[in-house]
């Protein structure tokens, strides 16, 4: 019967050499190339959403021609950052259309940590 520690110290083994990998590095280069092209974009939406949210989630639809604005009215107020979330994403991915999702993700959260800091 094998060791189960020595099963998830390999997996792990594996997982940290993959971070310091080239491939690690490359992705970790696109993300941030995103991530400047969503930090006017997460900036926009930040100088919107202070208040009047529903008003500012329907500009923001408008602006970005973007559908279903009615989906995201609906959400309970606490939820609305999915409703800006989308709005981002969508912007970004016209931009980038041959870029996977997470890594369009991962720049729009980076943008927003970064404007909060600025």
């Amino acid at each position: 019967m094998a060791n189960p520690l020595k099963a998830i110290g390999g997996f792990f083994a594996k997982v940290f050499r993959w971070f310091s990998s080239d491939a690690a590095q490359r992705v970790a280069e696109k993300i941030q190339e995103y991530c400047r092209a969503a930090l006017p974009v997460v900036e926009f939406i930040a100088s919107l959403t202070p208040t009047r949210i529903d008003d500012e989630i329907i500009a923001l639809f408008k602006r970005f021609g973007l559908g279903n604005v009615d989906k995201y009215l609906a959400l309970p107020q606490g939820d609305r950052g999915a409703a800006l979330m989308a709005v981002a994403q969508a912007e970004m991915q016209k931009r980038f259309p041959d870029v996977p999702i997470s890594q369009l993700r991962a720049a729009i959260e980076l943008a927003v940590n970064l404007s909060k800091v600025k």
